[in-house]
């Protein structure tokens, strides 16, 4: 039994010292060295440049953690700015235990002031298509072992921007005070939740979405499960998204809700320039209908809305005929039009745009005398229908 007792302290003894060297020979390590060589294997696998220009560290404990300052990863070569992606910090804490199996399992993904740009071009491509992925050939010739899979458990964002620029040029931006993500494996599903500012307008989100690898892989459906509480109002999206092409693969059920349409969309106007005008009665609104996208165009179907007493129910098409020309297709049915309703509940013009002395001029018509601007009926092919029950 002393015998026994003496080799297993001999055992730990010796695991002990094995621990201790290891650790002192990691702390004394020169992480910053291999920058390059890190940079490298990430454009040999995607095919961009990364930069890291800041300390590349590692804090040794039962669950490493790996921090890198200054990273920045190259746009599309047609991109509007140098970089797809900057971060001030970024760090990742990993378990031990699991890589003796082949697994890298990150405890958590720390994201801070990260700067993010999503743009489509021309021809519909998105930036976050990588003209390489890793393969197994790459894998074989290099003489490595084939990597493991990776597990992501929690990602957190902190301070950050992300912008998106559609083939028009538009930009949209968004500001991340906070957002977690949280998931159970590889392909499983990431919660999501959060709050940040679109514009200067507050908002939070929570839902679920698809699996991070999924994501970075660009390619194949992507499944989306989001609420949000944005501009006033409310707006859950569930379905799926083609992350190869998104402008030709939705299928998105949409349900929105605002006590106020036109608060809604003057907070909306200051982050999406091209609401800037647009005005709306000053009524509740609830809105249903799935979005759904083809090579042929986008429609929105099973519409289902209420603006005030006014319901409208039916779907709207956008495509193109043969020869490109823009094609609108609408099917609208209403059991009441309340048209008195909209026009008393429609925002008043300032006083200062009433001339001093003059009184707002009435009219019985039921519509404006001015002109309409029939220039643009020249730019589209417009089928619609209406059918009402009762127009008030």
């Amino acid at each position: 039994m002393k015998r026994w007792s003496r080799i297993l302290f001999v055992l730990v003894v010796v695991v002990a010292g094995v621990i201790t060297a290891g650790v002192a020979i990691l702390e004394s390590f020169d992480f910053n060295a291999h920058r390059g060589a890190i940079a490298a294997e990430v454009e040999k696998a995607v095919g961009r440049k990364l930069l890291i220009d800041g300390d590349l560290d590692l804090a040794l404990s039962f669950a490493p953690a790996l921090t890198v300052e200054r990273v920045s990863l190259e746009n599309a070569s047609w991109g509007s700015r140098p970089h797809m992606l900057t971060a001030r910090r970024l760090a990742a804490q990993v378990e031990l235990w699991p890589l003796l199996s082949g697994e890298i399992r990150l405890t958590s993904l720390d994201l801070d002031g990260v700067d993010v740009l999503l743009e489509v071009d021309g021809e519909g491509r998105g930036n976050w298509q990588f003209a390489k992925t890793p393969s197994a050939e790459d894998v074989s010739t290099s003489g490595n072992r084939p990597p493991g899979a990776l597990v992501i458990k929690e990602v957190i964002l902190r301070e950050s921007q992300l912008t998106y620029r559609d083939a028009a040029g538009v930009a949209t931006e968004a500001f991340i005070e906070d957002v977690r993500l949280a998931t159970e494996g590889v392909n499983a599903p990431l919660m999501l939740e959060g709050r940040g500012r679109i514009g200067g307008t507050p908002m939070a989100i929570e839902g679920k979405v698809g699996a991070l690898n999924a994501l970075l892989a660009g390619t194949g459906s992507y499944p989306i499960s989001v609420k949000a509480s944005v501009f006033g109002g409310e707006i859950s999206v569930e379905g799926a998204i083609a992350l190869a092409n998104p402008a030709s693969g939705l299928d998105i059920a949409i349900k929105a809700a605002s006590q106020d349409v036109a608060g809604t969309l003057r907070d909306a106007s200051a982050a999406l320039p091209v609401l800037a005008g647009v005005q709306a009665p000053e009524l509740p609104l609830a809105l249903t209908g799935r979005l759904l996208s083809s090579d042929r165009g986008q429609a929105l179907e099973a519409i289902r809305a209420t603006l005030g007493e006014t319901d409208l129910s039916g779907r709207l098409a956008l495509g193109a005929d043969a020869g490109g020309r823009p094609k609108v297709t609408a099917e609208i049915v209403s059991r009441k039009i309340d048209l008195a309703g909209l026009a008393a509940a429609m925002p008043k013009p300032p006083v200062e745009a009433i001339a001093p002395g003059a009184a707002p001029a009435e009219s019985d018509r039921l519509f404006s005398a001015d002109p309409l601007p029939l220039e643009g009926l020249r730019a589209v092919d417009v089928t619609a229908s209406l059918k009402a029950d009762d127009v008030v």
